[in-house]
């Protein structure tokens, strides 16, 4: 059994954008595309070879805070994605606009507005012989 993230909504955006702000200060030629482990097709076409079926079942997992301000500055100190970013953004003066950035993404998508909260989906997946 695998869980893996839909790559859709606010935590995917948040992935793509860190990626675009890092790709921005750094010169390095883009890694092959992620594998789709959220993709029934893909992991069939992985482990049917092998004699296994795939079956997936979509979850939801709420993420919440006090406000999106807050979610996000949390984030930035804490989520090892954007701990590891600081160092390079930081430097290139591009830490500030990543926290602006960040902020309005998850502004845009919060589904409380007298807090924070976002609902990222996500597949569980069991591979069976």
């Amino acid at each position: 059994m695998l869980s893996a993230w839909l790559r859709q909504g606010a935590l995917a955006d948040q992935a793509r954008l860190r990626g675009q702000l890092l790709a921005g200060v750094r010169d390095e030629i883009p890694g092959p595309a992620l594998f789709g482990w959220h993709d029934p097709a893909a992991l069939t076409g992985l482990l049917a070879p092998y004699g296994f079926s795939v079956t997936m079942k979509e979850q939801a997992l709420p993420f919440t805070g006090a406000s999106p301000e807050a979610y996000a500055d949390a984030e930035l100190a804490d989520h090892p994605g954007w701990v590891e970013a600081r160092d390079l953004l930081e430097p290139a003066g591009r830490w500030e606009h990543a926290r602006t950035d960040l902020t309005h993404l998850l502004a845009e998508a919060n589904e409380d507005p007298g807090a924070f909260r976002i609902t990222s989906r996500y597949v569980t997946a069991t591979a069976t012989t």
